[in-house]
């Protein structure tokens, strides 16, 4: 099965490299959401900050999203096999990758995403 057949997170928020911490923390809250794509000031996807990163300091304040944030950006094709997202996830111990199709992110895959597929099998 393909990367492309799952259901992803197809709404895609983001943060500025640029923004803060705290900016990136109330943006996962209110959307409930636990990753969000970083993007440059081209508005070029450049890396992923994730719920994750943001336990690794204690308190938000003025520390910018750039500092903790994965980069670079780990994509993987939509026409990609479950599989190879599942050994990319493992590698680099990660739990959510930017999925691409035509050379734009279409989507943001997580673990959870995998595990909820094979459950429903």
């Amino acid at each position: 099965m393909r990367v492309g057949d799952l259901p992803l997170h197809a709404v895609i928020r983001y943060v500025k490299a640029s923004d803060s911490l705290e900016t990136a923390r109330q943006q996962m809250l209110n959307a409930k959401i636990s990753s969000l794509l970083v993007v440059d000031t081209s508005a070029a996807p450049v890396g992923l900050i994730t719920s994750r990163d943001l336990l690794k300091v204690n308190g938000t304040g003025n520390i910018a999203v750039e500092q903790l944030a994965t980069q670079p950006l780990l994509t993987i094709s939509e026409d990609a096999e479950i599989r190879q997202a599942c050994r990319l996830m493992l590698d680099h111990q990660l739990h959510h990758l930017a999925v691409v199709g035509d050379e734009e992110v279409v989507g943001i895959l997580s673990s959870l995403d995998i595990v909820a597929h094979y459950l429903s099998l």
